[in-house]
């Protein structure tokens, strides 16, 4: 189901029970972190959409285990509640790429982890 999808009929199926006050509060959680994934899908078109507008970043040489390793802990510190992710990563992974592209993918993919 999309997250709006998901917003809809938990809100629907809370409205129409009568559900404990233990069990709205589950169905507001449910419809919080379905938010937070539309958020973050609204954000990534918005992204999308603003880069043709802008100029096209040039890949650099990067170590990818140091750059997937920050971006794993800045996702660990914006979502406290979830529960840490491991990483086993070879060190001294040189790449040519755009570091904060990197980011956005390791993002995604802790998203639908």
């Amino acid at each position: 189901r999309t997250p709006l999808a998901a917003i809809r009929v938990t809100a629907e199926s809370a409205i129409a029970s009568d559900a404990s006050e233990a069990e709205l509060r589950d169905a507001l959680v449910a419809v919080a972190g379905a938010a937070e994934r539309l958020a973050a899908i609204s954000s990534d078109l918005l992204a999308l959409a603003r880069s043709d507008e802008l100029p096209v970043a040039r890949p650099e040489p990067i170590d990818l285990s140091v750059t997937v390793a920050e971006a794993v802990e800045a996702y660990g510190a914006a979502h406290p509640a979830l529960p840490p992710a491991r990483l086993d990563l070879a060190p001294d992974v040189r790449v040519a790429a755009v570091p904060d592209e990197i980011a956005r993918i390791v993002a995604n993919l802790l998203d639908n982890a």
